[in-house]
């Protein structure tokens, strides 16, 4: 398991949508200006970026905003997003580049997780990206209108970006009733090869 020396927090954009999305059905009719995040980890084996955000081309260009936020489909249209939020900005800022980043993993594939893939792929991004299989599986029915078909292309070959599928360990549901960090990483690695060797693309927790 690779030790993490550092978690960055990456603002990519902010959307104002009703409270209840988030907390399940819970604050209905209050709306909020919700962090989209990504997280730049860097270890002692390389950098991971866990999830991308949005495509910033479809919030910045009218036409592309009209058709991919169109109201009567997306209720709360497009996210807020600035030049200065993209990926590839961010990491500039940190003295990287796209190329810099030797792992990619998505939560799932909504456009506020995902859609950032493309833009790093035209900027020399080269790592493979981690998804759980019933995330691909789902997104690839297109009954879900949170994704974006073609946020999963790379345009530089017309193919779906190469999607490999993962498997998590989790250590404790609650960090704080384990007694030092030794021992959680030490859970957390045991809990991941147990998921490995139950199949793959599945979450185990140990304990």
């Amino acid at each position: 398991m690779s030790e993490v020396r550092r978690l960055r927090p990456l603002l990519t954009a902010t959307h104002r949508y009703d409270k209840s999305i988030s907390t399940w059905k819970r604050g209905e009719g209050v709306l909020i200006d919700a962090p989209i995040l990504a997280y730049l980890i860097e270890t002692r084996n390389g950098r991971i970026l866990y999830d991308v955000g949005c495509d910033y081309s479809k919030i910045r260009l009218e036409d592309l905003r009209e058709r991919y936020y169109d109201p009567a489909v997306n209720h709360f249209g497009a996210p807020r997003m600035t030049e200065e939020q993209r990926i590839p900005y961010h990491l500039k800022r940190l003295g990287l580049s796209p190329r810099d980043v030797d792992l990619i993993v998505i939560g799932h594939l909504h456009f506020d997780h995902a859609g950032g893939l493309k833009e790093l792929r035209q900027e020399g991004c080269a790592a493979e990206i981690h998804v759980h299989r019933d995330e691909v599986a789902a997104a690839r029915t297109g009954a879900d209108t949170s994704v974006f078909q073609d946020d999963l292309v790379d345009e530089a070959s017309g193919s779906p970006n190469e999607i490999v599928t993962v498997s998590i360990g989790i250590a404790a549901l609650d960090p704080g009733a384990v007694a030092g960090a030794d021992t959680l990483v030490g859970r957390a690695d045991r809990a991941l090869y147990r998921a490995k060797q139950a199949g793959r693309n599945r979450v185990i927790a140990e304990g």
